[in-house]
């Protein structure tokens, strides 16, 4: 959980440094942007997010449930309200 004065988001650089027998934090092609190789692996294509891009809007622009869709994400965004362009957004099945 966050702490106060955190803001949930995380650089690759950081990641990568933090753990370095992680998946590639840059996978996959050395993408700029959060996401979530496991999902991938699993059949969740993403959605990438552009500049002005909210989880709720992408949600909707796709018909998917929006509460799902940030539970699904909650591994790589911590807050929901804070995505970046490049960040990748996966949508639940």
């Amino acid at each position: 959980s966050l702490m106060p004065g955190q803001n949930g988001y995380t650089d690759l650089h950081s990641i990568a440094a933090a753990d370095p027998g992680a998946d590639d934090p840059t996978w996959p092609f050395g993408i700029e942007g959060r996401g979530n190789p496991r999902l991938e692996r699993e059949g969740f294509a993403p959605v990438l997010a552009q500049e002005g891009d909210t989880i709720s809007r992408i949600a909707r622009a796709y018909a998917a449930d929006v509460a799902s869709t940030v539970m699904l994400n909650m591994d790589h965004i911590a807050d929901p309200s804070l995505i970046f362009p490049g960040d990748r957004i996966y949508l639940p099945a």
